[in-house]
């Protein structure tokens, strides 16, 4: 896949938070220079989260690590089922504020659709919030997405007050 316009990850990069994404290329690392840290990349991850090491994390893979790859039941098994990926993400759901990009279907796969279930169990009314970047076109449809759940999905997402 072809990067076509930079100044969306430019943007991201200079947010100086963490960086995670689902997707397995590189086009991240092509625009920050980070070096992709896997899921499987243990004592990486924990680096990265807590800002003693720069890297983007890839929750479900980078084609680089094909082990990494959560593209199936089996491999989605794998990612749901380890305890270390799970606390990476439920401890970036407490500590830190998603920015969630390219995300449509994906919210609810077998390894985010637990995180959301998990975060409406465990962080309802959170005062910290989550949002998820839309095209102007598809608000409506995202933010009934979200409302369907009640409350914001119960995720913490949330419409920016305009």
């Amino acid at each position: 896949m072809r990067l076509k316009r930079r100044e969306v990850l430019e943007a991201l990069s200079e947010l100086d938070v963490p960086i995670a994404t689902t997707n397995y290329d590189g086009l991240i690392e092509e625009v920050t220079g980070l070096e992709p840290v896997t899921w499987r990349d243990r004592n990486r991850v924990q680096r990265v989260i807590r800002g003693d090491e720069a890297g983007g994390l890839h929750l479900h893979g980078f084609w680089g690590d094909p082990q990494s790859v959560v593209l199936g039941v089996r491999s989605y098994d794998d990612v749901v089922s380890d305890p270390h990926a799970q606390a990476t993400l439920r401890a970036l759901a407490i500590v830190k504020s998603f920015l969630l990009v390219g995300f449509g279907a994906g919210l609810t796969d077998p390894n985010f659709g637990a995180l959301r279930e998990w975060m409406r169990e465990a962080l309802p009314g959170a005062e910290y919030r989550h949002f998820r970047l839309a095209r102007e076109g598809e608000v409506a449809a995202t933010v009934a997405q979200h409302d369907a759940g009640g409350a914001g999905d119960g995720a913490g997402l949330r419409r920016p007050a305009r």
